[in-house]
């Protein structure tokens, strides 16, 4: 067995770092992220076998990178269906205020504040962008 070379390290190294960018791009369905994991993983493997190093250079740009527009779906939440979640939501905190012995003013007003904020929120999360002319 052979002590590896520093390429093979670096190579290893990249792969690992391309490996966790796949996997919080998988948890925060960021496909940017998941595919510069892929191109960062595929940089270390080649580093690794061929002891040549990839610069970011060399590797093909991501669709961000050269200006285009990135070709995913989009997922769009209607606006009654957040006001059902902020309703259970609401409904958890009520009871939570209540079973904690809360003065019913104090749950009332909290809970007109949090409605306020919610409906702002939900506005501005289900809204669709105006297409571009």
């Amino acid at each position: 067995m052979s002590i590896p070379s520093v390429d093979e390290l670096k190579g290893k190294w990249k792969q690992q770092v391309g490996a966790a960018k796949i996997a919080w791009g998988k948890l925060t369905e960021d496909e940017l992220l998941k595919l510069e994991g892929h191109q960062q993983k595929l940089a270390g493997l080649v580093q690794e076998r061929y002891e040549q190093d990839l610069s970011s250079n060399q590797m093909p740009p991501l669709p961000a990178q050269s200006g285009q527009r990135w070709p995913c779906r989009s997922i769009h939440m209607s606006f009654a269906i957040y006001l059902v979640g902020v309703a259970i939501f609401l409904g958890g905190l009520v009871y939570g205020a209540i079973l904690l012995n809360v003065p019913h003013q104090w749950i009332v007003v909290g809970g007109i504040i949090l409605l306020g904020l919610s409906i702002i929120t939900g506005v501005k999360v289900t809204r669709q962008k105006d297409p571009a002319a």
